[in-house]
């Protein structure tokens, strides 16, 4: 959760730089240090919804603060500087709420550990009582029959 939030903030806060400056900066220097960008992009979505429902919550709670204003900033940032959008990811949206809410980034991946145990329950009921043991599975070779999100 340190990256990529954390580190622009200080480096807004170092420099006196607005959040879309710093943004600017620090997706500037990944670029050209040909790193990814840790909160951002996902293999299914292409606009995540936890993401926007997140955010969303985050903002009418009144706990979105300077992470989430420099979440959306280096959006902005890898959109202008690579010409297309990635989407910001849950992960990405999770590290900026939680460090909004004064949460140590050190304990971030507990937070996104917590927020999968669900899943992995539902999943692992669902293997014991409708499938076949030891299968090959793929990963994209599956159909959601639950109920309607």
């Amino acid at each position: 959760m340190t990256a990529p939030r954390t580190k622009t903030l200080d480096i807004a806060r170092r420099d006196g730089l607005s959040p879309h400056a710093a943004a600017d900066q620090w997706v500037e220097a990944r670029r050209a240090e040909k790193q990814r960008l840790p909160g951002f992009g996902h293999r299914i979505h292409t606009d995540d919804p936890r993401t926007a429902r997140l955010l969303e919550m985050a903002k009418t709670g009144g706990v979105a603060g300077s992470a989430v204003a420099m979440i959306e900033a280096l959006a902005d940032a890898q959109a202008r500087q690579m010409g297309r959008a990635l989407p910001i990811n849950v992960d990405g949206a999770m590290a900026a709420t939680l460090l909004d809410i004064g949460i140590p980034p050190e304990l971030g991946n507990t937070f996104f550990m917590i927020a999968r145990v669900p899943g992995l329950v539902a999943h692992v009921h669902e293997e014991i009582t409708r499938e076949r043991p030891m299968r090959r599975i793929h990963p994209s070779d599956h159909d959601y029959d639950g109920p309607t999100p």
